[in-house]
């Protein structure tokens, strides 16, 4: 089975959609029973270099960046170049949605849906892309013959803004989370966040509640990795980093770098607005490290009562709540229900049912 993935958020810098792309196609790499094609705007991340170098996957590459509007419609146009180029037995658009018609004439169209924030959340997509999104995930849905779901969460949301998508063939099909790599390090008691830095990530939320626990006593530090995407967040954490000897802000950060900081850290603290999926938190506990998150209802779906949860209630309280629970933190975990929780998302236990799917529909 010949499959071609549009991994456009894999070519420079990967955060949630790219890094879920990789983890899927690293996983059919492994498996042997595909024969993988992966289109991107560009090669610059590390994760998309491995993959051209090692050639079992055949990368196919645009050679400008997609990510302003205008660049997205011409890359559209690549991808539908290539479709009849490879003749894929299916298609995979990874990305929630692509913004013009599509069809593949030589199989299947499938997409994956993360997440409706857009429309939930629309504070914090600016003035036009919440339109684009819903204009793109109507004509999407209209164009393919199934439907992937991170969740039964995104499942859920999407089928209450988009009564088409009941009607379409659908599969949950649960994130690939990679085992964190061993690491020889001191493990040390700090709070640790990775992640995208924005109010949607409940990052203002986190911070907040960081300098409420200073100013009450608390001595343990914290570090924030990842881009930063909003103003404000940018303004607050220089205030913080200038005001607070604890705080530390690293940026965009490397796999190793990543896996240092899971190692070493005391306690992950997630406490986000509102997510598709959350793989942060699988990560830290594949460490074996506690986490403190919002109370969301995916995060009840993913991991149950295996984390420590703040009541998130989106009021001025939240980051009360979150510090309430950082100064009782007590750097403990359920041997058990982490293993669980691990064992679900691992490459052995998912990549085989999606498969298994692809060949059916």
């Amino acid at each position: 089975m010949k499959l071609l993935i549009d991994a456009r958020n894999l070519g420079s810098k990967p955060s949630g959609i790219g890094i879920y792309a990789y983890n899927w196609i690293k996983a059919f790499e492994e498996n042997g029973s595909l024969e993988v094609h992966v289109i991107v705007d560009v090669i610059e991340s590390a994760q998309i270099k491995e993959l051209d170098l090692n050639g079992r996957v055949k990368v196919h590459c645009y050679g400008r960046t997609s990510n302003k509007s205008a660049n997205i419609f011409q890359y559209f146009k690549y991808v539908k170049r290539l479709i009849e180029q490879v003749q894929p037995d299916i298609f995979w658009e990874v990305n929630n949605l692509a913004p013009i018609k599509i069809k593949n004439p030589y199989g299947k169209y499938i997409v994956t849906i993360h997440d409706m924030f857009p429309i939930t959340m629309p504070e914090c997509f600016g003035k036009i892309y919440p339109y684009y999104f819903k204009y793109g995930v109507a004509k999407t849905i209209k164009c393919v013959d199934a439907i992937l779901y991170d969740s039964n969460y995104s499942k859920k949301e999407t089928e209450k803004y988009f009564p088409l998508a009941k009607k379409k063939d659908s599969f949950i099909s649960y994130i690939i989370i990679p085992p964190i790599p061993e690491m020889d390090v001191e493990e040390k008691d700090y709070f640790l966040y990775i992640g995208n830095l924005e109010k949607r990530k409940g990052t203002d939320i986190l911070l907040d509640a960081y300098q409420l626990y200073v100013e009450q006593g608390g001595t343990r530090e914290l570090i924030l990795a990842g881009k930063i995407r909003e103003n404000d967040i940018e303004t607050r954490i220089k205030e913080l980093d200038k005001k607070l000897p604890g705080f530390h802000y690293l940026g965009y950060i490397d796999d190793e770098t990543r896996t240092r900081l899971y190692r070493e850290c005391g306690c992950f603290v997630f406490p986000s607005r509102a997510e598709g999926f959350g793989m942060p938190i699988i990560e830290a506990m594949q460490c074996g490290k506690p986490v403190i998150a919002s109370d969301l209802e995916i995060f009840e779906e993913l991991v149950g009562q295996a984390i420590d949860m703040f009541e998130y209630r989106n009021d001025s309280n939240d980051s009360e709540r979150l510090f309430q629970k950082m100064i009782e933190q007590d750097n403990l975990s359920d041997e058990r229900d982490t293993k669980r929780v691990v064992n679900k998302y691992s490459a052995d236990n998912l990549d085989k049912k999606l498969i298994d799917y692809l060949a059916e529909i």
